[in-house]
């Protein structure tokens, strides 16, 4: 088990015309929740994963989606795993 998680939250820019199909690539990704959608083409991505690395490959391949027109990042947290409580 990793020794902390990564999150980061993404808005994706999507063709309209190409929304279904952008979607579907998404979920394709691991890791990655769909969040929120506009008719403008804009998504709100939620992502996890082990490491930094992860992210950028993540965000990277999303940029590289056919129909993304842009993805940015807007928020990016290390959450550090918690000791368990001592058992008495």
């Amino acid at each position: 088990m990793p020794d902390s998680i990564q999150i980061a939250s993404l808005i994706v820019h999507a063709q309209p015309a190409l929304m279904t199909a952008v979607k579907a690539n998404l979920r394709r990704l691991p890791g990655l929740e769909l969040h929120q959608e506009s008719p403008q083409g804009k998504l709100v991505v939620v992502l996890e994963a082990e490491d930094e690395a992860q992210i950028l490959a993540t965000l990277d391949a999303i940029q590289n989606l056919p129909g993304v027109l842009n993805a940015a990042l807007v928020y990016h947290e290390v959450l550090e795993e918690l000791d368990s409580p001592a058992q008495p």
